[in-house]
């Protein structure tokens, strides 16, 4: 079954979480939502509530792994309202920051296509008209058609590759790249950070931990890292090696582990790491927003260059040769 989209997911935690601050059982907050919003999916969760399924088991199918993780772990060792505010939190910074892009790509991409429409109007419609075939300006045209394809071949077969590597080396492989792998170091770092945090915060031990992430659901990056700090254990090696083969597990998580500091300690260290990143976070991805609207509208306007030397220069030859 496909997972709800972020946004539905967002309204079905944080009102969740809101319920159950408020006093509601969780039999009685699902009899509510489904009041207030009839629809299939919240059918089907009431039903398998009333069947006398868990909460976690309730929202497997609906939800993202990672929040299922958490979910579960919660369920069974602590505070399960508390994990879905931070979790409700974590998808609202989520659906903003996407917002805020889409809302920033918006624009220069529907320039983008109008140009490429107007290019492909001026080669089929205008040239043909003032009969200049096999000039300059139509081999230009018909270096365009060709780099197009080109390139959207290129990033089909990157994307393909893509898919093909492990999640933890796909993880790395973006960590790793320019500008983008800064963001997203930030943003694995807020991640992290608040999931630690939360089991810690529910009472468990680092040891305990390790244990746990090994149990998460497969295809998460929690449950892969959990496979790595065990074989990293059964190797004799520590979180030292594991921070320095992934760039997106934070170095600064093995200065908090060194230090031997108790679980109390350590949760703390955790919850204002993970407000600094989250900041960091932001400010970065507002530093690559306002680098990728002017990327993108210089090649807009490169096309736009392009287009009038199309037009313009069969005139300027036709001129010439009066």
């Amino acid at each position: 079954m496909k997972k709800l989209s972020l946004n539905k997911q967002y309204y079905l935690l944080k009102n969740l979480s809101d319920m159950f601050n408020a006093g509601f059982s969780v039999k009685q907050a699902f009899r509510f939502l489904r009041d207030l919003n009839n629809v299939n999916f919240i059918q089907n969760m009431e039903e398998r509530l009333i069947a006398g399924y868990e909460l976690s088991s309730v929202l497997e199918k609906y939800i993202d792994n990672d929040f299922y993780n958490q979910i579960k772990i919660s369920e069974e060792h602590g505070d399960v309202t508390n994990c879905l505010v931070e979790i409700s939190k974590f998808i609202e910074i989520k659906i903003k920051n996407k917002r805020k892009i889409q809302d920033v790509l918006f624009y220069p991409i529907f320039l983008l296509m109008i140009l490429i429409i107007a290019i492909v109007a001026i080669d089929q419609l205008v040239l043909p008209q003032l009969g200049t075939t096999g000039s300059v300006h139509t081999r230009l045209l018909d270096k365009m058609y060709f780099f197009i394809p080109l390139l959207f071949s290129l990033i089909l077969i990157l994307g393909m590759l893509y898919l093909w590597l492990p999640l933890l080396k796909r993880r790395n492989l973006i960590a790793s790249l320019p500008i983008i792998g800064k963001v997203y170091k930030s943003y694995m770092a807020y991640f992290l950070s608040m999931q630690l945090h939360l089991m810690l915060s529910n009472g468990m031990e680092n040891r305990e931990i390790v244990k746990i992430l090994q149990e998460f659901k497969s295809g998460t990056v929690l449950s892969e890292l959990g496979a790595e700090l065990k074989n990293a254990a059964d190797n004799g090696q520590n979180m030292v090696q594991i921070a320095k083969k992934y760039k997106f597990v934070p170095s600064e998580f093995i200065a908090f582990f060194k230090r031997g500091s108790d679980e109390n300690e350590l949760s703390r260290n955790l919850n204002a790491f993970k407000k600094i990143k989250f900041e960091e976070m932001m400010r970065k991805i507002n530093h690559l927003i306002n680098f990728i609207q002017p990327i993108l509208f210089l090649l807009v306007g490169l096309g736009i260059v392009i287009a009038y030397m199309s037009v313009l220069m069969p005139i300027y030859n036709s001129i010439k040769g009066m």
